[in-house]
C-alpha cells in the first residue's frame, strides 16, 4: 500500500485487503478471486475475510483495478462493483524469459536428467496447479508416445514430490520431478520443452502462458477463469477438471506438428499484444484521472 502524491491511496490485493477509506480517492487492485474459484486450498475464516474485503472494496473504493476481465465481470456480477469503476488491466510476459538455444540449454536439461522431447508441467503445492490429473493424462497416453517423449514437473516442495512420486508409482509411469526451479532455468526449460502443460484450476491472470509464447513453446490450458481470455486462439483449451480431456489435448499437441506450429506463430504474435510500458501506462492513467491532478490520456493497447 503507497500513497501517490497525497491525492490517493492505492491498495493491493488478493487473499488479504486492509483498506483505508478515509483517503480523498482509493484506487484497489485485485489480482484474483481465489479463495472463491478454489475453496478448499483455503480455510472457511480466509474465504469469508476475503469475502467481506471484495465487498468492501466494491463498494467504497473509487477505482478498481484488475488484470482480467474475467475477474472485472466475477467483481460487477457477485460484487455489484460499479463496471465504469473497473478498468483491466493485463499484465505481460516476465521480462526475464527469452528464447535461448540448444547450446545454452542443453547443460540446464543434464541436470534434470532430461535426454528427449519433454512436455514441462509448473506444479505447486496447492492443489490449483491441477498435478495429479496431469499424471493422470500422461498415464492415459499410450506407452510409445511416453517412451518417446518425457514429463517434467517442476515447482514441488518435498511434501508434494514426495506425494507425486507415490502416485506415479501406482500409475505405472515413469516422469521427471523437480523441486522449486531456479529462476535462471525458467528460460532454458521453457525453450527446451515441446509443449507447457498448463490446465490450472484458477488463474487471476497465467504469465506461464505468455513465457511460454515468448519461447516458441505451445502451450495447453485450461478453459476456465481467466486462462481462455488470455490464450484466446494461441493456444489448446481443455476442461482441466477432465482428465480425459486434458490426456486429449497432450496427445494432439504431441501428434500433430501443423497445430502446434499454429500455435507457436500465434503465440508470438499474441505475445506481442502485452507489453509492461502499456500496463505501467494504463495503471498510470488510473492514477491520474481518479486524482484529477492531469488531463486522462487514451489507454495504451
Amino acid at each position: 500500500m503507497v500513497a501517490w502524491r497525497d491525492e490517493a491511496t492505492i491498495i493491493h490485493c488478493s487473499a488479504n485487503l486492509c483498506p483505508l477509506w478515509k483517503a480523498r480517492s482509493t484506487v484497489v487492485t485485485i489480482h484474483d478471486l481465489l479463495p472463491f474459484d478454489i475453496p478448499f486450498d483455503h480455510s472457511t475464516k480466509e474465504v469469508a475475510r476475503f469475502e467481506h474485503s471484495m465487498r468492501t472494496a466494491c463498494h467504497r473504493a473509487t477505482h478498481i483495478v484488475c488484470p482480467s476481465r474475467y475477474i472485472a465481470n466475477r467483481l460487477v456480477h457477485d460484487f455489484g462493483a460499479n463496471p465504469q469503476h473497473i478498468t483491466v488491466n493485463h499484465w505481460a510476459p516476465d521480462p526475464s524469459i527469452r528464447q535461448i538455444d540448444e547450446a545454452e540449454y542443453q547443460p540446464v536439461l543434464d541436470r534434470y536428467g532430461i535426454h528427449q522431447p519433454f512436455v514441462l508441467h509448473f506444479g505447486s503445492t496447492s492443489k490449483r496447479k491441477n498435478t495429479q490429473k496431469v499424471l493422470k493424462a500422461w498415464a492415459m497416453l499410450e506407452p510409445r508416445l511416453r517412451r518417446e517423449r518425457s514429463l517434467l514437473i517442476v515447482g514441488l516442495d518435498q511434501h508434494a514430490k514426495d506425494e507425486t512420486k507415490h502416485l506415479a508409482n501406482t500409475l505405472g509411469i515413469d516422469i521427471h520431478i523437480g523441486g522449486f526451479t531456479a529462476t535462471d532455468d525458467v528460460p532454458s526449460l521453457l525453450s527446451a520443452a515441446n509443449i507447457l502443460a498448463y490446465p490450472s484450476l484458477a488463474e487471476g491472470f497465467g504469465i506461464p502462458i505468455l513465457n511460454a509464447w515468448a519461447t516458441s513453446t505451445a502451450v495447453l490450458t485450461s478453459n476456465i477463469t481467466s486462462l481462455p481470455e488470455i490464450a484466446g486462439d494461441a493456444a489448446l483449451t481443455v476442461d482441466p477438471t477432465d482428465v480425459s480431456q486434458i490426456a486429449s489435448g497432450l496427445h494432439e499437441l504431441l501428434t500433430n506438428r501443423s497445430l502446434c506450429h499454429r500455435l507457436i506463430n500465434s503465440g508470438r504474435h499474441r505475445a506481442s499484444m502485452f507489453s509492461w510500458r502499456a500496463t505501467a501506462q494504463r495503471f498510470a492513467n488510473v492514477l491520474e484521472n481518479v486524482s484529477g491532478l492531469f488531463r486522462p490520456r487514451s489507454l495504451a493497447a
